[in-house]
């Protein structure tokens, strides 16, 4: 199993600018182990999409089996 990693930047509260933000083109590639230390105590929270009949993203019961 591996993972990939994106970046984005959060701007202090109030000194944003609306309607934009900053995130990196690239993602960095992890093996389970590499992903693990590199967390922390960070929790990662999964969530399951597929694109439905019209283009749009919703969100599935990871339980649920997806079509193949």
């Amino acid at each position: 199993m591996s993972y990939n990693a994106s970046f984005t930047q959060k701007q202090p509260y109030g000194s944003g600018i609306k309607n934009r933000f900053v995130s990196s083109t690239n993602k960095a590639s992890l093996c389970k182990k590499c992903m693990l230390s590199f967390g922390g105590n960070f929790k990662i929270r999964w969530v399951t999409r597929e694109k439905n009949s019209e283009g749009k993203w919703l969100e599935i019961s990871p339980q649920q089996e997806l079509e193949v």
